[in-house]
C-alpha cells in the first residue's frame, strides 16, 4: 500500500475499522494519527513528551487503520528532519525493524545507528518496557 498526501484520507476510509460510525467518528480516528506526528515533531522542539498519551493513541489509531497505514501516515505526516524520531518512536514501540515504503518518492531505510538513544530512553522509561 503506497500513500500520498492527496490519497491519505481515502485509503484511510478504506481501511477503517469500524462498521457502524459516522463521519465525526471517523474524522477523530484519523485524527489520532495527526496528533502523535504532532507530538513527535513537539518532542523534537521541546524536548518533552507524553509517552502515554501519544502511545493511547498509536494503539487506537492502529486498532482503527491497521499498523502499516498507521505507520506509514507518521513518516508521511512529519517533517523529514524528523523521521528518525518516527523511526525511533516505531521501533520502541512497535518493534520495526525494517525499511518502510510510503510512496515512490518516500521511502524510510531502517539504519539502527540513527535510533535517537535519549527519546528511546524516555519512551522506555516512560512506559516501563
Amino acid at each position: 500500500m503506497q500513500i500520498t498526501l492527496s490519497s491519505y484520507k481515502l485509503t484511510a476510509a478504506k481501511l477503517y475499522r469500524n462498521p457502524v460510525f459516522s463521519d465525526e467518528e471517523f474524522e477523530q480516528d484519523l485524527a489520532l494519527i495527526k496528533r502523535v506526528a504532532g507530538k513527535i515533531e513537539k518532542f523534537s522542539e521541546t524536548g518533552r513528551f507524553s509517552t502515554r498519551l501519544v502511545f493511547n493513541n498509536f494503539i487506537i489509531a492502529c486498532n482503527c487503520f491497521g499498523v502499516e497505514f498507521v505507520a506509514k501516515s507518521l513518516f508521511l505526516l512529519s517533517h523529514p528532519n524528523n523521521h528518525d524520531l518516527v523511526m525511533t518512536f516505531l521501533n520502541t514501540v512497535w518493534g520495526i525493524e525494517s525499511h518502510v515504503v510510503v510512496n515512490p518518492n518516500l521511502k524510510i531505510k531502517f539504519d539502527p545507528t540513527r535510533i535517537n538513544k535519549s527519546f528511546q530512553k524516555i519512551i522506555l522509561k516512560d512506559l516501563e518496557l
